[in-house]
């Protein structure tokens, strides 16, 4: 039952942001109550930071940051992803 609540509110969580970007990634960073999103494009990532820092979520406030993005090269190949770390940072 618990596990339910919590794949449910996950999921939520992830509408959240699939809304500005539908193929993002996610990486949940337990030790930091983080999660880390993975965009496609710079674009998606800022309008995402734009309109969800500070966004209420069952009762907290997410907190959105940009993270830094190290990219290895390979052959000519562009590094086409953007990062933002969120945070649910309690009101």
């Amino acid at each position: 039952m618990i596990m339910q609540l919590v794949v449910c509110m996950q999921e939520n969580f992830e509408s959240l942001f699939h809304h500005y970007d539908v193929s993002a990634q996610f990486q949940y960073l337990k030790s930091f109550r983080r999660a880390r999103i993975i965009f496609q494009s710079l674009a998606s990532a800022a309008a995402a930071h734009q309109q969800l820092y500070n966004h209420e979520y069952h009762g907290q406030q997410i907190k959105c940051y940009y993270a830094q993005v190290v990219c290895l090269f390979v052959c000519l190949s562009v590094c086409a992803c953007s990062y933002i770390d969120a945070v649910l940072c309690s009101g």
